[in-house]
């Protein structure tokens, strides 16, 4: 009979009272149900009760549970006859009890767990692995390890391999490795991607420039990315705290290709960034440069890329001090994403739409023969090595570098566009001087992968 079907017996409060001041009498807590009480059984009878964790109990709390412990007939509640909690405190006297409610408290977020909980189940076989109801996620996103030295549980997320599981960040463990300078950051500090709770509150990742964040913020900067409507910012990509590559010795799979992924989409960028910079007058500090992550960080500060709200490849958007001039007469700049589209993009014909438009190669200064992956434009030679060309992951990033165009007087197309690697359309094949050139096409399929290939 489920508890809350049965209705509580109405009795006189004096009566009450009376009863249960009187030890010859049995009251049940849940629905004042009364018997006689017929004196403890025999404690060799107990001797098989276990708690759930397979604790055989005590003598005195064999003792209590032959004097204390009943069920009753009514509503079928188990309950303590002396502190009348209801379930039965299984393997504690009524005080042991009371003080295991002030220690165990959530390993997480600290807060005490539920007396139901540790009275249903006994004593915990390692009190410092407690964890409530809403925790119960960070705890199965931790390694379940624990640390040799101390004894302490990691507070590591799963994806960090065991063999380089970091130490203990616990204050006390922390202090008594203070000879290693590394050892600095404990799990009583702020998150400093959050700044709002405490790392030793979720599982976290430390990163291989040694620095320890929550693993869900983490991930939360990598999926982000930039701002919504903004020009492409790759500081999400930097660990806060000392602007190094965000990396770690993830071994789960999906983490692996998230960070792949954004790698080469970095690469990508570099590349447009680095075809850009040819376009432009370069300061005197910076004409004779060789090194490519030095030009990459400054186009990076002076121009401004954006992602394509239709096929997400990069594209130039101007330099960052037309916006900065912007930004000083009126508010900061905002656009919408849906606003931000590529020339390849936005090509349509007044007259006979977008069905007959012309496009350029995307990575060469040919007229295009076909439209792949829904967003890429090729030439026929292009088309026929697309992986020397682009990702085979991700299609819209560009792997490789790309001829440059010597301008509109030697341009085999005879007009002046961007640099390869951007989608432009020529115009219209019905329309001017763009009668004589062919429709794009998307009938022939690209050669297969070179990993497919080397398999047949």
């Amino acid at each position: 009979m489920a508890e809350e079907q049965v209705e509580c017996l109405e009795i006189d409060p004096e009566l009450l009272q009376f009863l249960m001041n009187d030890p010859s009498y049995v009251i049940c807590p849940h629905c004042n149900n009364v018997w006689e009480n017929a004196g403890a059984g025999n404690e060799d009878d107990c001797r098989h009760v276990k708690t759930d964790n397979g604790k055989p109990l005590s003598a005195e709390c064999r003792r209590h549970y032959t004097e204390h412990r009943f069920r009753c007939q009514r509503c079928e509640s188990i309950f303590c006859s002396e502190c009348k909690r209801i379930p039965y405190h299984l393997g504690y006297t009524c005080e042991d009890f009371e003080n295991a409610m002030q220690a165990f408290k959530c390993r997480w977020c600290k807060d005490p767990i539920p007396a139901d909980n540790i009275a249903s189940t006994g004593p915990p076989k390692d009190p410092q692995r407690l964890v409530c109801a809403k925790c119960t996620d960070k705890d199965s996103a931790c390694l379940n390890k624990v640390h040799t030295a101390c004894g302490h549980p990691a507070i590591w997320h799963h994806s960090m391999p065991s063999r380089k599981m970091g130490d203990c960040i616990r204050p006390e463990c922390v202090e008594a490795r203070k000879k290693n300078e590394e050892a600095e950051t404990t799990s009583e500090d702020l998150c400093a991607i959050c700044w709002v709770e405490e790392l030793g509150e979720h599982p976290c990742l430390k990163l291989t420039c040694g620095h320890i964040f929550h693993a869900h913020c983490i991930k939360d900067k990598l999926k982000h990315r930039w701002e919504a409507g903004a020009a492409v910012s790759l500081t999400f990509l930097e660990c806060p705290l000392c602007k190094a590559p965000i990396h770690w010795p993830a071994v789960c799979q999906p983490h692996v290709n998230d960070l792949r992924e954004l790698k080469e989409m970095r690469a990508d960028l570099k590349i447009r960034c680095l075809e850009q910079l040819k376009q432009i007058e370069l300061p005197e500090e910076f004409k004779g440069v060789t090194d490519d992550e030095k030009l990459f960080d400054y186009a990076m500060h002076k121009l401004n890329f954006y992602e394509c709200f239709k096929c997400k490849s990069f594209y130039y958007g101007g330099k960052k001090e037309c916006d900065q001039q912007v930004e000083e007469d009126e508010e900061k700049l905002v656009l919408k994403p849906e606003e931000l589209v590529c020339g390849g993009c936005r090509g349509s014909c007044e007259i006979h739409g977008s069905e007959q438009m012309v496009y350029k190669c995307r990575f060469c200064c040919s007229v295009a023969s076909y439209f792949c992956f829904g967003h890429t434009h090729f030439c026929p030679e292009c088309h026929a090595k697309p992986w020397d060309i682009v990702s085979q992951n991700n299609y819209q990033f560009i792997v490789g570098n790309l001829k440059a165009c010597e301008g509109p007087d030697t341009c085999p197309l005879g007009v002046e566009h961007p640099p390869n690697g951007e989608e432009f359309v020529l115009g219209c094949a019905y329309c001017g001087e763009f009668v004589h050139l062919p429709s794009t096409s998307s009938e022939d399929p690209l050669p297969p992968k070179k990993e497919e290939a080397s398999n047949e």
